[in-house]
């Protein structure tokens, strides 16, 4: 199979894919649930829900809870992450932000697909200074919850592309999924949620270890399509 598919815009997940914001959630979930009194979630049981918009996520961890205490559990988590990251920001991961220029450098368009609320996406944006780098975002108050094709699809029209002209970036089976029901091909990357063998069920396009090995790979392989040229067509 040829991966020569000149892709013109890249998607990407943050937590878990840009960011190496995986411990800070689990923390800020299991703390949360200590917090309000409700069953300490395993740590797997959370990477599962990383990705999906936050109160959905607390319902499918807390079943057993009535709407009023996942309501408490989800303001104590937002207020539990909020000052985490406010004295203890979760990094980029390293090479990211070059990694991510080179492809720019190459013409092609640069979009976020990510189940953070918009407040929670400035954050990282003025944290980490990665506004300039991106030319697009769609975020969970935005659009249905990840696997939803939403995002995607708000993607698409933004930029007015074919479905064969995106990939869709992430480390959770939720977001390839995504890509999958908005027909889109997706990529998987081991820095975050989900371990290889349960990405590759998925059926990824390119499955590496980093953003920065999967960039180098797309720039190597010649699968980077500038968008300009696509717009002047």
């Amino acid at each position: 199979m040829s991966v020569n598919r000149g892709y013109r815009v890249v998607v990407f997940d943050v937590d878990g894919t840009l960011v190496d914001s995986v411990p800070s959630i689990v923390w800020s979930m299991c703390q949360a649930a200590k917090e309000c009194g409700a069953p300490v979630p395993s740590r797997e049981a959370v990477l599962d829900i990383i990705g999906i918009t936050l109160r959905q996520a607390v319902g499918r961890l807390f079943p057993m809870c009535s709407e009023e205490e996942n309501d408490r559990i989800t303001d104590m988590y937002r207020k539990l992450n909020a000052h985490r990251e406010d004295t203890e920001p979760s990094p980029l991961f390293p090479g990211i932000r070059e990694a991510l220029g080179r492809l720019r450098e190459r013409g092609c368009a640069l979009a976020i697909a990510t189940g953070k609320s918009r407040r929670g996406l400035e954050r990282f944006f003025a944290f980490e200074g990665t506004r300039e780098l991106v030319d697009f975002s769609v975020c969970g108050d935005q659009a249905p919850s990840k696997p939803d094709p939403g995002m995607l699809e708000l993607v698409l029209s933004h930029f007015g592309l074919e479905r064969s002209e995106i990939l869709m970036v992430g480390d959770s089976s939720l977001d390839l999924r995504m890509a999958t029901n908005a027909r889109v091909d997706a990529a998987g990357v081991t820095t975050g949620a989900h371990s290889p063998a349960i990405l590759r069920r998925e059926s990824p396009v390119f499955l590496e270890d980093s953003v920065v090995s999967l960039a180098e790979r797309l720039l190597a392989e010649d699968c980077i399509m500038p968008l300009a040229a696509r717009r002047a067509g």
